[in-house]
This record gives C-alpha cells, structure tokens and sequence, in this order.
C-alpha cells in the first residue's frame, strides 16, 4: 500500500482530488460523490459506524437500508461520506451481505492506519487537511471511496492527532498532542488505580495509595456528593454500588476494608470529635493528680453525712449533698466538685476541655469531656474518697424559698452513692429526706408562681449493650428526680446571683417567653409536646436575663463541671467571689468564649439527635412485625407529622385519598420502609389504635388520659 507523506501530488492524484471536490458536501462539511439509488453512505448511529444502502431519495431525505438491518429515513447532513455502490434490486439479504462486506473493508483498513505516523508527516506543514487528501496521502493516488472512509472513521476513533470538525481534519498542534497524552496516561493511571482498590475492597491486597483512598472514602462516606473529590471517586463507587448511592457505597467499602465497623457512629466522624484523649492530655492529668491540690483554706466536711444521687453505672460523679436539722430548720448543703482545683487556666488540659466543651452522652457510650483519669477517678465524687469541692449550705424554708446561703471551699468524701430507686424507697420512711422533697416541692411551686414552664414529658433511655441490643426504657419524673434537679437549679441560682451581685463576670442563662403557652394545670402528654414545639432556643448573655423555662430572673450553669466548660469557667469565677482573689475572667474574656461554647452545644447537640435517630431506626429495622404507634400530630406540607412513640421523636406520614385523624389521636403506623445506615423511614397510616401496644405501652400511663377522651 503506497504512502505518500507530503509528496508531490501527480496529475492523475490532482484530478482524483478536483473531482471530488467539485462533488456535494454534507453536514460535516465533508466532500461527497453524487448520492443515487444504490449509494453506500456512511452514518454514525450512537458512536457506531453504521453503513446503509440508499433505497430511495426524496429531496434531502434518504430512505437506507442499514447493515444492522434496519430501514431509516435520514437526512444527507448526517452522512460521513459515500464509500460505494450495491445493486439494490437484488434480495435484501444480498444487499445485506453487500453492505457486511465493505464495512469489515473499511473497519480492517482503519486499523491498519499508522494515523501518528500521518501527523508526524504532516505537523508544522499543514494546519488543516481535506479529508480526501488525507486519504490519499496514506492509500496513494488510486484511494478508493472506501479507503477515504476509513480514514475519516480512524481519525473519529483517534481524537488524539487529528480532529474532524467543519468538513475539513484539523492537525492538531504538537502542544495540544502532548496535553491530550498527559491526560490519557492520568487517566490509564486511574483506571488501574481503580482496578486495584476494587480488588483490595473485594478481599484482594491493599493498592500504593491506600491512605489516599481511605482519606477520599471517609469524605465521600460522611458528606455524599459533597465530598471535595466525589467527582474523582464516582467511577470507584459506581463500579461497587448504584449510582446515586455513592455515601452509603463508600461507607460499605470502608466496613469490608475493617477501616470502620458496621456500627461506626458517622455523627462523631462528620463533626471530628475523637472517642479516646491524646496520650499527652491524659498524661497532664495524671501529673495533675500526683500533685495533689491545697486544703489550707478548705472547711472539713467529711465528719456531717454526705450522699451523691446519680444512675447505677455513673461514674462522672459532680455532686452530693448533705442535709441535717438544726434546731426547726432543715439545713442543705451542696457540694460541686472542685474541677477548677484541677485544670489552670489556659493549660493543656484546660484547652482540650474548651476545644471539646463538654461531655456526649450517647445510647452506646460516654464522651467525657475531661480525662477519664479525672472525670471518673480523681475529681469525681466517689465514695469514701477525699476531695476538694465548692459547697453551698442554706436553710431550706418549708416555703420553697432557699434562706441565707453562703459558699465555702470544703473537702468532701462521700458516705452513699445512692441510685435514685433507692432514694425514692427512702423517702417513704426517712423523714429527713421526705422534709427535703417538701422543700424542693416548694421551690418548684414557686418558680411556676413566678412563670416556669415545666414539661412533664418523660425521659426515654436508649441504651445499647455491649452485645449491641437496643434496650428502650422510660425514666419518670420521679420524686427523687424532683428533688435532684431542684436542689441544682437552687445551687445555680444562687451562683449567679452572687456573681451578678458583686459584678464578677459570668455567663447567664436564660430564654425567651415562649411563642404561645398551652399548658394547663394537669396538661397531657400531647399538650406537652405541642408546648414542646412552641418553646424558644435558650441564650447565653454576660448580663442576667429572665429563664422564662425556670421562671427565675437569675441563672447560670456551675453545677456539673465535669460535664461543661462552661460550668468550669464560672466555677472558677465562683472560687474568685469565695476567697476574694481576682476574677480569671473579665467580661471580655467571656464575649471571646461564648461561640466556642455555643458551638460545642450544637455540636454535642447534632451528635446525640443523630445517634439517637440511628439506634431508634436500627431498633425498628429490627422489630419483628412492621408496626408502630404514634401520636398524630400536625400537618406538614402535603404529609403529615406524627410523634412516633415510646422515642418521643417527629416523622412523616403520607396520607392518600383518606382524612387524617384528629391531632393528639393514638395511631398504627406500617413500616413501609427503615434503613439506619441510609437514615430513612418511610411510614404508612394504617388506622386510628384502640390501645397501646408494643414499645408504646412503655407509655401506656401517659397517653390513657388522651385515650379515655377519644
């Protein structure tokens, strides 16, 4: 076969090439021969080559007979070119045949065109090229029709050398061949990249980049199409998952590879808080703890009986208490641990609890925001050990009001750890406690004198064993209960009044009048969750401001410093009022650290809404019939909201064609469709229950008021 590479062009190859030049062109601006019943045209039909034998002409429509046996109207603007000539008055078989026989010419021909071999030839001569020049460069003067369109179908196929566009080859510049090249390699260096981390995701050994690709997985697996490389790692997950799926593809990768666990909590890896301390940061609290802390000016208080009231399994114990009578008057005293004692300002203990701001408590585990070595051993109120605390003592008035109260640093060792059961036990035979739920009564009575919205929802306990069983429990406002969170609400008050009163710099708590109040004297649950609703956001201000939720005008956070930084700061201030030394903290201080509390609650807060929801769907997944119960609710756009029972938490339901039933109404709901990992629940509404059932009736004594009234 001839190739001729800028050679002189005789004067047979002139007139070949004049000839057809003086012929039609088509859309693509390529030069054709006369098209006539019988004509072999050439056509792409979705990236393919098809060829077809004209059957019939009708202006610029073309009636063919493709080699995939299919008839087809075209217009002569798709064509690529004509390339030969079949008697169509045979059998459609014989045309077919015809047609077989000179697209493997043409497809064979194109192969064996060296087209690189052409552009060396030709770079730096020529800029553009007629595609029947071309031809002829390479097949010599006598090309035929055929030998042109494998020319123009190799050139298609290339897209490396050269370029169709506008009738004419464009020889595509040396910088633009080296580019396309660099690009081509990347990309064979992706595919075998590729490749190979579907065969180390598929049981196969680990590929050169295997930080790179877990660091790309996690981001994909936590943020979906978010992710900053997604584009660079859809065709991994589209090769091990469906398209539109690539979050939970990834996340399943990274399980295979034993990177992550099946039950691994991807709220805590979004938000980047680490599960275990440094090294570093539980070796500062050890050294911490050997160095003991000053009981100089500390009262002794380990001879007057002490108890703390926490769960069963507490260990970050902040508080206990004592209580005695004096004469008529019942005497309280509360007792915080001393974490200030602990952690100096601006330490680097001190600057990864203020990094961490606060305990997570989780259905799974507890992230504690302070070393284990301190929130659970060496400042933790444990029984029978000795430690440094702030202690509050005031007389407990019958009528609620908390009398004469004064602060103390103390040292502390605590007689009982009590469980709150145990304490509700003794309050039917110990009247020394009995006196002090009377007060703590009081002092509830009070506060709703004065405007406290309080909420009596229960607490719902989810709790995951190390076996990995869901366990749901209700925890009852309980006297003992009661009487706790009066006696820290008291010991909070009072803090912050004596701050506010001597203008020592704090942080306050308060929060708006709610948008609407519902409740009545004896409200039910449904009402409850309606006030729940209409509840506005609490805030975080350096000057005192009225706590609409506790009804009080003075309010601070002091009394879990184990558990908050922000208690831990104004405890510091507290130590300040105490002895008479200088405040840490100026006002200043406290603007510079109120975002990063602010923050920390909000993360804290999507962490527990987010693990809490994966374990609440891992328990309906597992559940053995399809069928829940909740309170109807309120509409939602076009769906419905309801409060899926016994969690307390709002879904969707859609209703079709049926009238929903009226708000507060106990409910059957069909499990359509729960995934945990994919965070999806799909709800029908089935019918209006006549009891509670199942997990519900966890809550049976809170929804038979609402049930007796339907």
């Amino acid at each position: 076969m001839a190739k001729r590479f800028g050679t002189k062009r005789s004067p047979d190859g002139r007139r070949k090439l004049e000839a057809h030049e003086r012929s039609s062109k088509n859309g693509h601006g390529v030069v054709l021969k006369e098209t006539r019943e019988g004509s072999v045209c050439a056509f792409l039909e979705k990236g393919h080559l098809v060829l077809g034998a004209v059957l019939k002409i009708k202006g610029a429509q073309l009636r063919v007979l493709g080699d995939d046996r299919r008839e087809r109207n075209i217009p002569q603007r798709r064509l690529l070119g004509v390339c030969g000539v079949l008697s169509i008055d045979g059998s459609q078989d014989a045309i077919l045949e015809g047609l077989s026989r000179l697209k493997k010419a043409i497809l064979e021909q194109s192969k064996e065109i060296d087209l690189p071999m052409l552009w060396e030839a030709l770079v730096g001569d020529l800029d553009v090229v007629e595609p029947e020049e071309l031809g002829l460069q390479w097949f010599g003067d006598d090309a035929e029709p055929d030998q042109i369109m494998a020319v123009i179908w190799a050139v298609l196929q290339d897209s490396l050398h050269f370029k169709l566009k506008g009738g004419k080859i464009r020889v595509q510049p040396v910088a633009t061949v080296e580019q396309k090249q660099r690009e081509r390699q990347l990309a064979q260096r992706r595919k075998e990249a590729q490749q190979a981390a579907v065969a180390w995701i598929r049981g196969g050994l680990p590929p050169e980049n295997q930080e790179l690709l877990v660091g790309q997985l996690k981001e994909v697996a936590l943020f979906g199409s978010e992710a900053p490389k997604f584009g660079e790692l859809k065709p991994l997950l589209r090769e091990l998952g469906r398209a539109g799926d690539e979050a939970h593809t990834a996340f399943k990768a990274l399980v295979e590879v034993k990177i992550w666990t099946p039950e691994e909590n991807l709220a805590l890896q979004r938000e980047g808080v680490s599960v275990e301390m440094e090294p570093g940061i539980v070796q500062a609290a050890n050294s911490v703890l050997d160095r003991g802390w000053d009981s100089s000016l500390r009262q002794d208080w380990t001879g007057r009986h002490t108890f703390s009231v926490d769960q069963e399994k507490t260990r970050d114990v902040d508080d206990a208490m004592s209580c005695w009578e004096d004469g008529a008057r019942l005497m309280v005293a509360i007792h915080i641990t001393d974490v200030a004692e602990f952690l100096d300002p601006g330490s680097e203990l001190d600057l990864d609890a203020r990094m961490r701001g606060q305990s997570i408590y989780l259905p799974d585990r507890v992230i504690p925001m302070l070393s284990r070595v301190l929130s659970e051993q060496g400042a933790s109120l444990l029984p029978k050990q000795l430690r440094p605390a702030l202690t509050m003592v005031f007389h407990a008035d019958p009528s609620g009001v908390c009398q004469d109260p004064r602060f103390e640093l103390t040292l502390v060792a605590v007689d009982e750890k009590l469980t709150y059961d145990e304490v509700d036990e003794r309050l039917g035979s110990n009247s020394m406690f009995q006196k002090l739920l009377a007060f703590c009564q009081a002092h509830r009575q009070v506060r709703r004198e004065q405007g406290a919205l309080h909420l009596p929802l229960p607490e719902i306990a989810l709790v995951v064993n190390e076996e990995g069983e869901i366990n749901v429990s209700i925890q009852p406002d309980s006297p003992s209960h009661e009487l706790v969170s009066e006696l820290m609400i008291c010991f909070n008050e009072q803090v912050a009044k004596l701050l506010s009163q001597r203008e020592i710099p704090a942080l306050y708590r308060g929060q708006p009048e709610p948008r609407k109040r519902i409740l009545g004297e004896t409200p039910t649950l449904f009402q409850s969750l309606l006030q729940r609703r209409q509840m506005l956001r609490s805030l975080l201000e350096s000057k005192p401001l009225r706590h609409t939720g506790l009804g009080l005008e003075h309010y601070t956070m002091a009394s879990s410093p184990l558990r908050r930084y922000l208690d831990l700061c104004v405890q510091r201030q507290l130590k300040a009022a105490v002895t008479g030394c200088k405040p840490v903290y100026d006002a200043a201080d406290f603007e510079e650290l109120k975002p990063y509390l602010a923050l920390a609650q909000r993360r804290a807060q999507r962490i527990q809404r987010a693990t809490e929801r994966f374990y609440m769907l891992l328990y309906l997944e597992r559940l053995k019939e399809p069928l829940i119960q909740a309170l109807w609710f309120e509409p939602y756009g076009k769906r419905e909201k309801v409060i899926l029972l016994p969690f307390l938490n709002e879904a969707e339901v859609a209703i079709k064609k049926r009238e929903p039933p009226p708000p507060g109404t106990l409910v059957d709901l069909e499990i359509l469709d729960v995934n945990a990992r994919k965070e999806t629940l799909k709800l029908g509404y089935r019918s209006v229950a006549k009891k509670p059932k199942g997990p519900s009736e966890l809550l049976a004594p809170w929804l038979s008021e609402k049930i007796a009234d339907g």
